[in-house]
């Protein structure tokens, strides 16, 4: 955000949205003050994968069809214990909550996508080829949990893509108005007229 101050660790846990959220980044914070920055990093896209699952939820519950389905197949690679289909699943994730549900933006998806490809380094030591250990940087640590809070944890489930698909239906159906006048006065005949608020 414009001209936001550094912002404190402790103030990131309680800006989470989900109380899931806050229990993950509050074990990110105490990984990052004990100075185990892999496992910070590692504990902080945890948290984005369990609150992309809780914002999924949400949208459920608001008729999401969507988010239904997503949340099926989850649960299919779940209770299968589907290794392969569940790393597929959270390699998908980020790119589902930019497309599918309007959740991030592309810039907040490259600082996202970056943040996996960390943990990733973090959690597997086969990924390494001199076989020493990645050693991020207290830096690093701590840009991944304020971009994984300010970027993702904070926010509602938003309908996104959903409700943006929806008013482009309607303004693309035969019935819309196709002059200006009109398609305002249909927006205030749904809206009911602003003049008198």
């Amino acid at each position: 955000m414009l001209g936001e101050h550094f912002v404190d660790l402790d103030e990131l846990i309680l800006r989470c949205r989900s109380e899931q959220a806050k229990q993950y980044i509050a074990e990110a914070v105490a990984c990052y003050r004990a100075s185990a920055f892999r496992g910070c990093i590692v504990m902080t896209w945890t948290a984005i994968v369990f609150d992309f699952l809780h914002k999924l939820r949400d949208l459920e519950l608001s008729g999401d069809k969507n988010a239904a389905q997503h949340l099926q197949q989850f649960e299919n690679i779940r209770t299968a214990n589907d290794m392969k289909r569940s790393l597929d699943f959270e390699r998908q994730m980020l790119s589902d909550a930019r497309d599918d549900f309007g959740l991030i933006s592309y810039i907040e998806y490259a600082d996202l996508e970056r943040l996996r490809e960390d943990r990733n380094r973090c959690a597997h030591p086969s990924l390494q080829v001199s076989g020493e250990p990645y050693q991020p940087t207290a830096e690093l640590a701590r840009y991944h949990l304020r971009n994984a809070v300010s970027h993702f944890l904070q926010h509602p489930p938003v309908q996104g893509k959903a409700a943006y698909d929806l008013i482009w239906n309607d303004i693309e159906s035969v019935y819309f108005p196709t002059d200006t006048a009109s398609a305002v006065n249909m927006g205030f005949a749904a809206g009911g007229n602003r003049n008198s608020e």
